[in-house]
């Protein structure tokens, strides 16, 4: 099973100030090796997120072989656009090991792009909330996502609709609304920011 590489994980994405260059340069070093499997993506999605300011900033979601799911920012990755069927060997962040901190080597195939949501609700760039939408759960799985700058994780559940889109929510706000135990086939509501048109607002579960 070829499984992403646990590798080293970089403490900060953002430029490093003289102050913290002393614990930057404590963190051990990537090491090498011709050996390490490559992990090849199966399924590959591309959502919006934000994090302390209302601007949103695109991310990958994707799934390698074996099944695991893991983000990435478009900001850490400079090879231009991933495929379905890529080959890559990646690093990941010690405190979120679901986030990726770079793409360190890259066997690209061409394969499909990157799925987007199938609906936009709404036009704007406010933090206007969209009208209440209903769908159909067609796979969800659980990531640790941060939504700050400091390295905070949040257990997230991010939900595949029957409808072609992608959300993700705050597991809290599952149990807030008695919505803890959504499974695949249940049929729930939910409604987004239409700037953020990924990230859930609210949900309940309807049957």
């Amino acid at each position: 099973m070829a499984m992403l590489c646990n590798l080293q994980a970089c403490q900060k994405e953002e430029p490093v100030l003289p102050s913290q260059q002393a614990q930057e340069q404590a963190q051990p070093q990537r090491a090498e090796s011709q050996d390490e499997p490559y992990s090849t993506i199966t399924q590959l999605w591309e959502i919006s997120m934000r994090r302390e300011i209302p601007y949103p900033f695109k991310v990958y979601l994707l799934e390698v072989d074996g099944g695991k799911w893991f983000y990435l920012r478009r900001l850490n990755f400079y090879g231009g656009e991933l495929h379905v069927g890529d080959e890559i060997r990646a690093t990941v962040y010690y405190e979120i090991p679901d986030e990726i901190a770079s793409i360190d080597k890259l066997k690209c195939h061409k394969g499909e792009q990157a799925k987007v949501n199938a609906m936009r609700p709404g036009v704007g760039t406010y933090l206007v909330a969209s009208d209440p939408i209903e769908a159909d759960v067609k796979n969800m799985f659980t990531l640790l996502m941060r939504y700050s700058l400091t390295f905070t994780p949040i257990k997230t559940v991010v939900i595949e609709t029957v409808q072609g889109n992608m959300i993700y929510v705050k597991a809290s706000k599952l149990a807030e609304t008695d919505s803890a135990d959504l499974a695949i086939g249940d049929h729930f509501a939910y409604n987004v920011y239409t700037i953020f048109p990924n990230e859930v607002l609210a949900l309940k579960k309807m049957r």
